[in-house]
């Protein structure tokens, strides 16, 4: 057992630090409070656990108007592994409210303003796991997927706050090979393949 604090710098991810294009009204950030992520961690021979929480602040201004107002953004996790044999099965869920950065493929909005400067977050799912085979004392084989979603209420909702280039939807396949040469020394080769819905509904 563990357990582990961090404070995180509050970057804000893709509202101005990314591509503004994702909000209708990216504004200005004071950041004036750090990420705060707390993590939990169990292990032994058989299989490991953590839940995680993830509470922030995004205090947003408009650039023109100098409007703007503060709101708290959080998120949950769950990871685990399993060992079975020469394979280890691995899963994590998040769920939560202006995940922003913290969703995993990097193009996942958080907070914006509204079209009366209200600051407005955006809900955020994801679900990933893998499988890894140890083939030979030095030699592991992964594959895995992971797939996740902001909420299009952030789009299509009273209060929206994304254009129709933020991200609806993402999925993502990936396997890699790795050679541990030797104790403190590994070589890998991998592959992957990326998929992405906006919110208008175009895909990639």
């Amino acid at each position: 057992h563990y357990v582990a604090v961090s404070i995180e710098n509050p970057n804000r991810g893709l509202t101005a630090a990314g591509p503004v294009s994702f909000f209708t009204n990216a504004g200005t950030s004071k950041e004036t409070l750090p990420d705060f992520v707390f993590k939990h961690f169990y292990a032994n021979k058989k299989m490991t656990l953590s839940p995680r929480f993830l509470l922030r602040q995004f205090d947003l201004t408009d650039s023109t108007t100098g409007q703007g107002g503060t709101a708290m953004a959080w998120a949950a996790a769950l990871s685990g592994s399993f060992k079975a044999g020469p394979a280890r099965f691995t899963a994590t869920f998040m769920y939560g409210d202006g995940v922003g950065r913290y969703g995993g493929l990097g193009n996942i909005g958080g907070a914006g303003l509204t079209a009366t400067n209200d600051v407005e977050t955006v809900g955020f799912m994801s679900v990933n796991g893998g499988v890894t085979f140890t083939l030979t004392d030095t030699v592991k084989w992964a594959v895995g997927a992971g797939w996740a979603e902001n909420d299009d209420d952030g789009y299509t909702g009273t209060d929206a706050i994304l254009t129709a280039n933020a991200t609806n939807t993402a999925m993502g396949y990936h396997t890699n090979l790795k050679w541990a040469v030797t104790p403190s020394f590994e070589w890998a080769i991998g592959v992957g393949y990326y998929q992405r819905e906006v919110m208008d509904g175009t895909e990639g």
